[in-house]
């Protein structure tokens, strides 16, 4: 709610930022999903509880013949995702590589439009898989994750990435600076920036000493969590903070 781009999205956003200066101040306690988010609102009771996901290890490898380098995004089609960067990102990208894939796995008002996008060229280098039960696959697959939303209070892909050893190139957003680090697991780029964006995506199908270490650096990372059992008394005990 902090960032000048969520209100930029129109007016229930602003109705939604302006109950937050309401609301928050008043609350006895708050509790967020990111120092980020920690660090934009003042409260003198401020939990962090990263969001928990299980990283799924079992996997069966999908194909994509024809391709040398696979991008990949896990999203909601939404406005604030900000695919429409990414397929512009992909206009620069193609102009150096031809064989370059983007593939979108997920659903949302935005798809039409975007498949639209899709027609004016990158036809060949974009594939919609709709959503999917079961990622796994798709992140042992790709060569690197996308993330380029204008705002995110977190962004639990870029967490499920690196659990898979996947590099991750993402605006910076949500746990950019916090889990995802620039040059160790990561490229984090500013916000609504194609051409640092293209750049990065080249940078790493040019310098394959540098993913390499980008995808080692994910594995080595170490995640919010290592167990349920670690997030839900890390739960119980921000109820208890709360309450002292």
């Amino acid at each position: 709610i902090a960032s000048p781009y969520y209100v930029r999205r129109g007016g229930f956003n602003r109705i939604r930022a302006w109950l937050a200066g309401f609301l928050i101040p008043r609350a006895d306690c708050v509790r967020v999903v990111s120092e980020r988010i920690r660090k934009s609102i003042f409260h003198k009771k401020i939990a962090v509880l990263p969001i928990f996901s299980e990283i799924k290890k079992d996997f069966q490898k999908k194909d994509f013949p024809g391709y040398d380098f696979v991008i990949l995004m896990v999203s909601r089609l939404t406005r604030e995702k900000n695919i429409s960067l990414a397929l512009a990102a992909m206009r620069e990208v193609i102009k150096e590589y031809p064989r370059f894939l983007l593939v979108i796995v997920g659903e949302g008002p935005e798809r039409k439009k975007l498949e639209r996008e899709v027609l004016d060229g990158l036809e060949a280098n974009v594939r919609f898989e709709g959503r999917q039960p079961d990622l796994s696959g798709y992140y042992q697959s790709a060569d690197c994750l996308l993330l380029t939303s204008d705002y995110e209070g977190y962004g639990l892909v870029a967490i499920e990435a690196i659990g898979n050893g996947l590099p991750v190139v993402m605006t910076e957003v949500g746990m950019a600076e916090e889990i995802i680090k620039n040059g160790e697991n990561g490229i984090i780029v500013p916000v609504g920036d194609k051409t640092r964006l293209a750049e990065s995506l080249l940078r790493l199908k040019r310098e394959e000493s540098f993913r390499r270490s980008l995808s080692e650096g994910a594995r080595k990372t170490k995640l919010p969590y290592a167990s349920f059992e670690e997030y839900r008394d890390k739960l119980i005990n921000s109820w208890k903070t709360c309450r002292a």
